[in-house]
Parts: structure tokens; C-alpha cells; sequence
């Protein structure tokens, strides 16, 4: 066994405790992550994040917080082997490097690629966050992307062997990776409520006066239910010509059912919706709005969109889907729909334009199931005990094997 360290283990000095955290994108850290970063850093921890950049904000505030960040190259829906292998040798490098005590990942290929590194260091401590499937979960033998599907069976397979412990957000997703065979035991399966809502940074906020409007925050992809939201707009615009219609997101074109531009124009040219762009908060919009809607059929963890949109105070219409339907108690702080039925999600929003007292009633159960259910500190305190992190940080020691 080759020590790769010069850290002390001397009781008198002993080292902090070093976790890498992968991401796909450098937003992400800060968006959803940030108040983990925080737990970890206030246990003691240094804290080395990776992943691809793509706003210089997010690094300046990585850097303000203490933490060294490290820009990775990789396209997250690209099917490119050799950029892979590179991504793959690129984190191996790091860890190295670095020689951490914890590996945090999150999304496909840091999931991956990351684990697959970590193997190679016998003591390093390996967590991963699967924050739902998306069209890993598709299991039709026509499906397009059948060859590259096999092909994650087997790297889920590879990377995660032996790996400390999995965070799920719904429980058909443990039973999908067991199913599957990429894990062999529940466990190592934890389930937490989404990746949490900080109650304090999202208020509750007031209704707006006047005009009924909706909000649709997501990526611009045909799973997430963009089209049929423009479709539904289009029936509710018959009978109620007043009521607006928003969309918030970035465009995702390297994803094979990516929204295009082209669409976006033509929807707006038509008056079904106003494309906001996209924003690196998201409250602005949430106060504007009268009711948040995802008429998802992605196979969804918990959106975190919907639990920024609950702690706001806002009635929730979103499908009976996995992960969605996680948020909504029908009829209590919201409605659920069918998944890829326009008429469905029309008829939900005309219910709740018709009946303003019920919006009201909704979008307090909202705010109250937020702070009881998906509050952030409370998701991770689950993280962290099952990391045996609650109480203490014990002492760094590291070998490569």
C-alpha cells in the first residue's frame, strides 16, 4: 500500500478533513448546494469543488467562501469516449492532487466518472446524490439511445461498487437502481426530500394585484412539459384572454428534446406566454406570480423549482408523476395533473382562476408544507448523519491503493 499523504495523524495537531465535490456545472454549488457547502465548512472541513464553469459570479463567490475550485471540461449530455476518458483521467488527477477524505457528487457522469476515480483510494469515503434519472429511467428496447443506456448499466455498476452511501429523492429511484443491479442492497440507499429549500432566502410572499399570472420555471426541454404548457395557455386564453403566462429558463440544445428558439418565438408571437430568459434569482418572478406550474413527465428527483415556488407561498400545479407528486397534496396546496395532457392542465388552471379563495388557502399549505417538509437544514442534517458528520469530524488519513 503506497501512503499518498503527509498529513499528521498526531492527536496534537491534527489535520481538517478535506471532501471534493463534484457538479456538472458551477451554478449548480451555489444554487442548490450552497448551504450544504456551508455544513461542511463550518464542521471543519476544506472544501475543493469541480466542475464546468459557466458564470464568473459563482466562482467569486466560491472564492469568498474559502473554497478552491477546480474548472472541469465535459459536456454533460455529449456521448463523446475520449472526452470521457479525459474527464475521467481529469478528476483522477485532482484526487490525487488533493488526496480528500469524503468524494461528494452529483448528476450522471460526476456520479460516474467521479466514483470511478475514487476507487483507486482505499480510504476515501464515497457519497453520491442521484437527483432523479431523466431518460436513464427509459427502458423501451426501440428507444434511440438503447446502446448508450447499456453502456451507463455497466459504468453504474463499475463506479459504484463498494461506494459508502447513495441519497436518492424518491424511493421508485432506489428500487430503479436495484432493479438494475447498480446497487445490491437498500442499505446504502438513503432518501431525503429534494435537495431542501432555504425557508429563510425563499419568503413567503403576498399575492400581486390584478392579473392572474402563471409561472413556469425550468429548462427549456420538451420533457419538462414546455409545449403543453404553451398548449394549455392557448385553452385558457379562450375563456379568460386576461390571464398571463410566464416562462423562466435557459435553452438546453445539446438535449435531443430541447426547446428551440425558433418555438419560443413563435409561442410568444402568438401571446401564449413572455419568455423572462433566464436569472440567477428566481424570487422576483415567484413574488410576480399567482400559481406555479410544471407539467413535467421527466423522470424528476423533487424539483427544486417547486419547493422555491411552495416556500414563496404559491398553489402548485404540477403531473402525477414521479417526483412531482411528491410535493403536491391534491386539493390541499395544489392540484396534480395527468402527465402529457393539455386539457388536464388546462382544466387545473381555469379551477384555480375560478375559485381565488382556494389559490389563497393553497398557497399557505404550500409555505407550511416548505418549512415542515423540504427545509433545507433539515435535509441536510439527514446528509450529514448518515455521513456520520452530525456530531464530529474525526481525523484525515489517506492511502492510495
Amino acid at each position: 500500500m503506497i501512503i499518498i499523504t503527509g498529513e499528521t495523524t498526531d492527536p496534537i495537531k491534527q489535520t481538517k478533513m478535506k471532501i471534493v465535490i463534484i457538479a456538472s456545472n458551477d451554478f449548480s454549488l451555489i444554487n442548490f448546494r450552497k448551504e450544504l457547502i456551508l455544513e461542511f465548512r463550518n464542521r471543519g472541513f476544506n472544501i475543493v469543488a469541480a466542475a464546468p464553469p459557466e458564470l464568473p459570479i459563482v466562482r467569486r463567490e466560491l472564492s469568498r467562501l474559502g473554497i478552491k475550485y477546480y474548472p472541469l471540461a465535459f459536456s454533460k449530455n455529449g456521448r463523446n469516449p475520449i472526452k470521457d476518458i479525459l474527464f475521467f483521467f481529469s478528476l483522477l488527477r485532482i484526487l490525487i492532487k488533493e488526496k480528500p477524505d469524503y468524494l461528494l457528487s452529483y448528476t450522471i457522469k460526476p456520479v460516474i466518472y467521479g466514483n470511478l476515480a475514487g476507487r483507486f483510494f482505499k480510504n476515501l469515503k464515497r457519497y453520491s446524490i442521484i437527483s432523479g434519472l431523466g431518460y436513464i429511467a427509459n427502458e423501451d428496447e426501440l428507444h434511440p439511445k438503447k446502446l448508450t443506456l447499456r453502456i451507463i448499466d455497466i459504468l453504474y455498476r463499475m463506479s459504484l461498487k463498494n461506494i459508502n452511501g447513495l441519497f436518492f429523492q424518491n424511493y421508485e429511484d432506489v428500487a430503479f437502481f436495484l432493479k438494475k443491479e447498480y446497487i445490491n442492497s437498500p442499505a446504502i440507499a438513503q432518501v431525503t426530500m429534494g435537495s431542501g429549500v432555504n425557508t429563510r432566502h425563499f419568503t413567503k410572499e403576498p399575492f400581486p394585484w390584478g392579473t392572474f399570472r402563471f409561472l413556469l420555471v425550468s429548462r427549456l426541454l420538451r420533457s419538462k412539459g414546455i409545449a403543453i404548457y404553451a398548449d394549455a395557455a392557448r385553452i385558457v386564453k379562450t375563456k379568460f384572454p386576461s390571464v398571463e403566462f410566464d416562462l423562466l429558463g435557459g435553452y438546453d440544445l445539446s438535449c435531443d428534446d430541447a426547446i428551440t428558439p425558433d418555438e419560443i418565438q413563435n409561442w410568444e408571437k402568438e401571446g401564449l406566454f413572455h419568455y423572462r430568459g433566464t436569472t440567477s434569482d428566481v424570487r422576483p418572478y415567484l413574488k410576480e406570480s399567482t400559481a406555479f406550474v410544471l407539467p413535467s413527465y421527466y423522470r424528476e428527483g423533487i424539483p427544486r423549482s417547486i419547493m422555491e415556488a411552495m416556500a414563496t407561498g404559491r398553489p402548485i400545479i404540477t403531473t402525477d408523476a414521479i417526483g412531482c407528486r411528491n410535493t403536491v397534496k391534491h386539493g390541499q396546496n395544489g392540484l396534480l395533473v395527468k402527465p402529457r395532457d393539455v386539457q388536464s392542465l388546462a382544466d387545473a388552471m381555469i379551477y384555480l382562476i375560478e375559485h381565488p379563495d382556494e389559490v389563497k388557502t393553497m398557497g399557505e399549505k404550500s409555505r407550511q408544507m416548505a418549512v415542515d417538509v423540504f427545509e433545507v437544514t433539515e435535509v441536510n442534517k439527514v446528509l450529514l448523519e448518515y455521513m456520520d458528520l452530525e456530531l464530529h469530524v474525526p481525523v484525515s488519513v489517506q492511502t492510495f491503493a
